[in-house]
């Protein structure tokens, strides 16, 4: 096996054996795990290029493998035959990748997948610093810093914020972003959903705690901006 390696973590073993054929097929290199422990291991053990994790395990929940792996910078996608909205957006917000439902056609399972491989690029490969006024993105360290003083945020937090700072005063779509942070060609979220909505929320909130109210913007009817609070 020589394509990227996918750390499948599924409490059933045929299932978790199912979606290795898939992938299998598809020219990746899976390696299938049932507990969360062994999920984060082997992650730890090989060239993890993506991690596919259920909810159910026998050790835990799926939402410590996304906790986990994201903090390696690895992304994750969730399978689950679970629709509840409340837990989709919690999952995407500490920063799953995607969420697919069950069940799927093989066809949009593996489209999710190149996407995921492909769209999201980690933000170290074009970016050293990001900064606007005093508010800073440290991306070797990956942390969020005003006048030097941590802003603790999510994985998928700082992956908007990220591309926020990319373009300091421009507004971006709600569409705009869902694109740029979930990839271009299959939307994780239906663009009527409020998950991007509750995302900007808890960095808004998080930037007020450390008094850096002012920077994020939101332009009724057009989107948000990521402003120097000084033009205010």
């Amino acid at each position: 096996m020589t394509g990227p390696v996918v750390v499948v973590t599924a409490g059933d073993h045929d299932n978790a054996e199912s979606t290795a054929a898939r992938l299998l097929g598809a020219g990746y290199a899976p390696v299938v795990t049932g507990s969360v422990m062994q999920g984060i291991l082997l992650v730890q053990e090989t060239r993890t290029a993506l991690g596919i994790t259920e909810l159910n395990l026998p050790d835990g929940d799926g939402a410590d493998v996304v906790t986990r792996l994201c903090k390696t910078g690895i992304p994750v996608m969730v399978v689950s035959d679970q629709k509840d909205v409340t837990s989709k957006v919690a999952l995407l917000e500490s920063g799953a990748a995607d969420y697919l439902v069950k069940p799927f056609e093989v066809r949009k399972f593996l489209a999710r997948v190149a996407s995921r491989l492909r769209d999201r690029r980690p933000i170290e490969d074009k970016w050293e610093e990001l900064a606007v006024g005093e508010l800073v993105l440290d991306v070797q360290r990956r942390l969020v810093l005003f006048r030097r003083q941590e802003v603790r945020l999510t994985e998928r937090e700082r992956d908007v914020l990220a591309e926020l700072m990319r373009g300091p005063g421009r507004v971006f779509s709600h569409h705009e972003l869902l694109e740029r942070v979930w990839g271009a060609e299959t939307l994780v979220i239906n663009e009527n959903s409020n998950v991007l909505a509750v995302i900007v929320s808890g960095i808004r909130k998080k930037l007020h705690a450390a008094n850096a109210s002012g920077y994020l913007v939101t332009v009724r009817g057009a989107g948000y901006a990521l402003r120097d609070n000084k033009e205010f």
